[in-house]
């Protein structure tokens, strides 16, 4: 398979943008510092509006996503709908090629939670639009992201993926909980083995969508389970497994 050619490397001095895999690794060493040590006083982080979509998930009231795009390809995606639907904006530059935002990177060091008794006030949803541990995410970006939930201990930052093993490579700060998605019974065995070494204080596993009955021998390493069924998205249609 012929590979992408690298374009030329980028001058360090070029304007903080989105930037691509490919585009990042083009990058001198002194420009990917630039990237991951900008801090933009005007991020902030998105709200969920209650009430506005049943859709939106109820563990959580904000989401941030320092990163876009994912190379899953999963049918039942509501982000890449999202991402193709504004391909091209300045909400998604490069439609959902995984992708650097490093302007939102100091988001949940620009605010706290509101004052409530609802602990979802503190949780963000971290990589709403992202797989941040795909096999593709550079290393430094996943670090940048875990830099900032380290700094910003007023919130606690939920993050799912489907690639549980990569999660043990990485220094989990206590305020960060680690989850993955599981949707078939293909993919409990990986994830029973993965958080067996995955150091976070809270550890949890999200059956969303759960498109087949599961069997879990090893359900004790998860402090919580999520279940759920599939938005629509343009290949599949609404999917509620049965209660």
């Amino acid at each position: 398979k012929q590979q992408p050619e690298l374009p030329a490397i980028i001058d360090e001095e070029v304007e903080i943008a989105p930037r691509t895999v490919i585009e990042w690794r083009a990058l001198s060493a002194r420009g990917q510092a630039a990237h991951l040590d900008y801090r933009n006083s005007k991020a902030t982080l998105n709200r969920q509006q209650d009430g506005e979509d049943d859709n939106l998930i109820d563990w959580a009231k904000w989401t941030w996503n320092p990163v876009t795009g994912c190379n899953h390809n999963c049918s039942y995606c509501y982000a890449r709908d999202i991402a193709d639907r504004f391909a091209g904006t300045a909400a998604f530059p490069n439609g959902f090629e995984p992708t650097l935002r490093a302007d939102r990177l100091s988001a949940p060091l620009n605010g706290t939670p509101r004052v409530s008794d609802d602990p979802r006030e503190r949780r963000i949803f971290t990589g709403s639009m992202t797989d941040l541990f795909g096999r593709w995410v550079p290393a430094e970006w996943i670090e940048a992201v875990l830099g900032v939930a380290r700094q910003a201990s007023q919130w606690e930052f939920l993050m799912l993926t489907k690639f549980p093993k990569r999660m043990a490579e990485f220094d989990i700060p206590p305020n960060v909980w680690m989850g993955t998605s599981v949707d078939c019974q293909a993919r409990v065995a990986a994830a029973e083995a993965a958080f067996e070494h995955v150091s976070a204080k809270v550890r949890w596993v999200s059956v969303e969508p759960m498109i087949e009955p599961l069997h879990f021998q090893h359900l004790d390493r998860f402090n919580l389970v999520v279940i759920g069924g599939a938005s629509p998205s343009n290949r599949t249609p609404q999917w509620i497994p049965p209660f």
